[in-house]
């Protein structure tokens, strides 16, 4: 019998698996993974570490779907040795023969070189022992606080979420122009241990700005060990001013002037520390008070003429042509 050893627990691994049975119809399967898990879907480990799914509901095939395939999994055990000439390997301390090796070991994350990545709490998501990690150093975090501005609002809500169920107090302060506009309301409320919910124009009853829900709170006292703002940049800074004098670890999202995703056009382009970065690629999560927010701001309202003209000329949206 022909014994295929692949090496590795991700999806190439899985299916290299598959291919090999789909020819190999009598053949030995053994896929040897590092991890306790079965393959699974690494891109969905943002909504397990939210709690949004479980360990299981990530894993691409069930433990009855290798059964039926008579593909033997093993998991837990890390490959230490390899003899390619007398094609042996050792994983969790025993060897083993085989016929053909596959190495699926896939990828690692790449961390951008810039100061302060190597950090105790710095982590790159890839694996459920780095989600745990995310989790165990969220616990250390007992007080937070969560602003969110018009469609920022909905970013700000899993950040809340996942603060929140990791044991964080959070207060999630939200703000719309008028309460028409307000969305998710129950989530919100949901997500935090408090939820202040500020409108432009106070139709809702509590009119004003999420800046001055959150200097009444710390005027009053309350202490925080980090602050995330997501929503205008104008709202971000005037936010990163609060807290930089009680030197409140701040973080913001510059998402608002990505525009590809990529990096590649340059439109994302932000000065943090002193040093030019791209929001897609680099960020869009930076300290708040290292970003240079005159700069930021000036470049988003450098087409602000254009965008008036054609404002006042009735622009016609070409997906729903309509006028507005």
């Amino acid at each position: 019998m022909k014994k295929i050893f692949i090496i590795g627990g991700g999806i190439a691994a899985l299916e290299a698996a598959k291919s090999a049975r789909s020819t190999q119809r009598d053949a030995l399967i053994v896929l040897i993974s590092a991890e306790n898990f079965l393959p699974y879907s690494r891109p969905m480990l943002t909504k397990q570490l939210m709690g949004k799914v479980t360990a299981q509901d990530l894993a691409v095939e069930s433990a009855a779907w290798y059964d039926e395939k008579d593909i033997v999994v093993l998991t837990g055990r890390t490959v230490t040795a390899i003899d390619p000439v007398g094609k042996t390997l050792v994983a969790g301390g025993t060897p083993f023969h085989w016929d053909s090796l596959i190495l699926a070991t896939g990828a690692s994350c790449f961390v951008p070189p810039i100061p302060g990545a190597d950090g105790a709490n710095v982590v790159a998501v890839r694996t459920f022992g780095d989600v745990a990690r995310v989790r165990e150093i969220a616990k250390t975090a007992k007080n937070a606080a969560v602003i969110g501005g018009g469609l920022g609002v909905a970013i700000a809500y899993p950040q809340a979420k996942a603060l929140h169920e990791a044991g964080c107090e959070v207060d999630l302060i939200v703000g719309f122009r008028n309460e028409h506009l307000i969305i998710l309301k129950d989530e919100l409320a949901a997500a935090c241990t408090d939820l202040t919910i500020m409108t432009d124009d106070g139709s809702n009853g509590n009119k004003g700005f999420v800046t001055q829900a959150l200097q009444a709170k710390l005027d009053a006292g309350k202490a925080y060990d980090e602050v995330i703002a997501i929503g205008p940049l104008p709202m971000m800074k005037a936010v990163c001013d609060l807290t930089k004098p009680k030197d409140i670890k701040t973080i913001v999202s510059m998402n608002p002037i990505m525009i590809d995703g990529t990096g590649m056009c340059g439109g994302c382009r932000v000065t943090v520390g002193g040093v030019t970065k791209f929001a897609c690629v680099d960020g869009p999560d930076f300290d708040g008070h290292q970003v240079d927010w005159a700069e930021a701001i000036s470049r988003s309202r450098m087409f602000r003429p254009e965008e008036q003209r054609a404002m006042e000329k009735l622009h016609k949206c070409r997906l729903t042509g309509g006028v507005r």
